[in-house]
């Protein structure tokens, strides 16, 4: 959630295999987009949780795990 930018994921047809999209070159298939217009989330209330670091550019993070 506090990813910039697009942070695609795929589902296998059978369900079975999915995750995150890296790269991709398509040659046919089929795009869905949420238009989620309402989220709800509830958040750990712990001291390690409230004072997590989590602001800031992330991009850096987010090449190393994804890599």
């Amino acid at each position: 959630m506090n990813v910039p930018g697009y942070h695609l994921h795929f589902l296998s047809e059978d369900h079975r295999a999915g995750g995150h999209v890296l790269a991709l070159e398509l040659e046919r298939g089929r795009l869905a987009i949420d238009d989620t217009s309402n989220f709800h989330i509830e958040l750990p209330t712990d001291g390690a949780f409230l004072s997590a670091g989590l602001g800031g550019d992330r991009v850096e993070d987010v090449k190393k795990v994804e890599k």
